[in-house]
């Protein structure tokens, strides 16, 4: 169970990297991950947690987790980058900018 959801998270973050300037597409992948991870995480987290799995899984699971909030963090830094581009080319054609 742990190599599918790595596997599969895997692949949809490098899917949501490959389209980030396809909102519609991203939005899909990032639901998708949401599924996944809302079904398929806690039963993982609770078989580490009373010792199923071996003792690499958590830190396999824990770089998997790694990437997602990279992706994350590309994602909130491209829309700090759009939200000040679009002040910025408000203020160039209201003429206030300095």
């Amino acid at each position: 169970m742990l190599d599918g959801f790595i596997r599969t998270l895997n692949e949809l973050i490098e899917g949501a990297e490959t389209r980030a300037r396809e909102p519609d597409n991203f939005l899909a992948i990032n639901e998708q991950m949401k599924t996944l991870i809302e079904r398929d995480l806690p039963p993982l987290v609770e078989a580490i947690s009373t010792g199923e799995l071996a003792d690499d899984a958590r830190t396999r699971l824990e770089r998997c987790l790694v990437s997602l909030g990279d992706l994350e963090a590309k994602g909130r830094a491209r829309l700090v980058w759009a939200d000040d581009f679009e002040d910025h080319m408000r203020r160039a054609l209201s003429g206030d900018e300095q």
